[in-house]
């Protein structure tokens, strides 16, 4: 019996090998499957709204110019990610180190809060603000590993995959990383953390 996640990976093999037919109708399903998740994605990388849905669009755009190049023996969510990682990397390669601003904090998370409570969304949406805040202060090597994995829940292997390292590198990256999130939220926590 198939897992889940082997279905999954079938049917976007199978949607893959439509569109190589001509079937466009078949990428329309892939991009409706993806859309959000890589939306999420290329959020926590950009921080911003405008920059985000340009990403997104490019990232798709390029999965469809470059999909005869896709392993369908691979997850085609790992090799999204690659492609928007790249291209966030890019971007942030071009731009003039010295034009960032205070707008280019992230916005915070939305905190979801079932009792509704005042004061616990209050606490939930600063706490959600400091995290995103410190996210975006880590070298975007770090960033990416840990919304890849902690976020996205792919694996080593696919991290990997996506991030063209080695595993050994994932973890080395993950481990830095959650210990630059931790004391960038000391910092701005203080002893309420």
């Amino acid at each position: 019996m198939k897992a889940k996640g082997d279905v999954t990976e079938s049917t976007d093999a199978h949607l893959v090998g439509r569109v190589l037919e001509g079937d466009v109708h078949a990428f329309g399903e892939l991009v409706l499957k993806y859309e959000d998740s890589l939306y999420n994605f290329c959020y926590r990388l950009s921080g911003r709204r405008e920059e985000t849905e340009d990403l997104a669009q490019e990232t798709f755009i390029r999965a469809y110019r470059n999909l005869s190049r896709f392993d369908r023996t691979k997850k085609f969510s790992t090799w999204l990610f690659a492609i928007a990682n790249n291209l966030a990397i890019d971007r942030w390669r071009a731009r003039d180190p010295d034009a960032l601003s205070i707008d280019e904090i992230p916005p915070s998370i939305e905190p979801a809060s079932s009792l509704g409570d005042p004061e616990r969304e209050t606490i939930g949406r600063e706490l959600g603000e400091n995290l995103e805040a410190a996210l975006g202060k880590l070298p975007i090597n770090y960033r990416t590993a840990i919304v890849l994995r902690h976020i996205e829940g792919l694996s080593y292997l696919e991290l990997s995959e996506a991030l063209g390292v080695a595993e050994g590198t994932i973890k080395t990256w993950l481990h830095r990383g959650r210990e630059l999130l931790k004391r960038e939220m000391r910092a701005v926590m203080g002893d309420a953390l």
